[in-house]
């Protein structure tokens, strides 16, 4: 039940011991303890004019009775006091070491709590649509405030979420000077991206985190941008430069559950040098031939290992295959490596040298290697056995130079 506090809450109890005293109804110009509700508990103090205790207790409406749950101070060295016969004063109060106080000069607020394990030593409820904190500086009061909204959401530096997304963290530096516009935002995206998440450090002069007017991504060092979907394109990093610099960006793009990272050096407008590592995969049940591809369906120009144009990619790795345990133990695995080259579209792909190197092939499956033009893809084609039921796993680190 709640903690409950109320004004002029005092009656009197001719309960003696260190248990729950019996309350005897309510003072002369006093409420009585049943305003604090059947079950919930309330600061209480407890004194004959001689001897006092201060604590926590619960109010029982049937038994019109208080339970002294926890001793916060007392005249017996913080101890329940084992009253003696008499009549005593029991009053709601509000305890010294749960108060929240101000020294006599300029000092601090200051919360004192003793929170056991598990609670929180400060609990705010907001039971409206407004934020449920707001600390700001008195000099500037909109530009550098602490919010934690309505969501649960902490939004550093500004009153509001600037996204639309439901930011988890959102820190912004508000600024008109040229230059200064720095932001970390940790997004917890819509439903529909379930699992994902973002960290972004941006310059964004456009207000448009991590691009500006020029849809470049910053200037300067412009972004350091790490995002996270499910299922699409992923950016895991970016580091961005201006247009007309002279520094480079690296650019990481990870394909949620296609496994495939992907790294990219940019000068200018121009990307000049690509770096991959793939996982390519499938399953074969006969001696049909079938393309290892990131998501083990058919080959498209989104799930192999893909050229852009006027580029050439080297490419070296191994692939191993496992025939269902349930079926037997053949196993085999190869070596990979060539160069492959797409000139101004993918029908102009050609495989320039590759070598398939046997590692172990004792059942006598292949692998062979090829230009996809439909797609403008490096293409991996395993080839099983007649009802035989075999995955097949390739990793494949790449090199990509490319000049337009």
């Amino acid at each position: 039940m709640a903690l409950v506090l109320k004004d002029r809450v005092k009656e009197t109890t001719v309960s003696t011991g260190t248990g729950p005293v019996v309350l005897g109804g309510a003072s002369t110009g006093y409420q009585s303890f049943s305003v604090i509700g059947d079950g919930n508990t309330t600061y209480y103090t407890i004194t004959d004019g001689t001897s006092w205790e201060v604590g926590i207790g619960t109010y029982t409406a049937a038994t019109l009775s208080l339970s002294r749950d926890t001793i916060l101070e007392s005249s017996n060295n913080g101890n329940a006091v084992n009253w003696g016969a008499g009549v005593k004063d029991v009053f709601c109060t509000m305890p010294a070491e749960k108060a929240m106080s101000v020294d006599g000069g300029n000092g601090p607020a200051v919360i004192s709590a003793n929170s056991g394990s598990g609670t929180a030593a400060l609990q705010i409820t907001q039971t409206g649509s407004g934020n449920v904190l707001l600390v700001e500086d008195s000099t500037s009061p909109d530009a550098t405030p602490t919010v934690i909204d309505a969501f649960g959401n902490l939004i550093l530096g500004y009153t509001s979420r600037t996204r639309a997304i439901s930011n988890k963290v959102e820190i912004n530096s508000i600024s008109s000077e040229t230059g200064i516009s720095p932001s970390l935002g940790l997004t917890n995206w819509s439903t529909a991206l379930t699992r994902a998440g973002n960290i972004s450090f941006s310059h964004s002069p456009s207000g448009v985190i991590g691009t500006n007017a020029d849809n470049r991504s910053g200037e300067l060092l412009g972004s350091i941008n790490f995002y996270t979907r499910v299922g699409s394109t992923l950016y895991v990093g970016n580091i961005s430069a201006n247009t007309d610099s002279s520094l480079v960006g690296v650019n990481l793009t990870y394909y949620g559950n296609q496994h495939k990272f992907l790294g990219k050096i940019i000068k200018g407008s121009q990307t000049y040098s690509f770096g991959g590592e793939y996982l390519l995969w499938d399953f074969t049940t006969s001696a049909t031939p079938v393309f290892l591809t990131l998501d083990a369906l058919d080959p498209t120009d989104q799930n192999q290992i893909v050229l852009v144009n006027d580029s050439s990619l080297a490419f070296k790795g191994i692939v191993t295959a496992r025939q269902k345990a349930s079926d037997g133990t053949a196993s085999a695995a190869w070596s990979i490596e060539g160069l492959i080259r797409r000139d101004a579209n993918a029908a102009s792909t050609t495989v320039i040298t590759s070598s398939v190197t046997v590692i172990d092939n004792t059942p006598g499956w292949s692998l062979a290697i090829s230009a996809d033009t439909t797609n403008g893809a490096l293409a991996i084609a395993a080839t099983g056995a007649s009802a035989t039921n075999i995955v097949w796993s390739a990793s494949v680190s790449t090199v990509q130079a490319s000049w337009a």
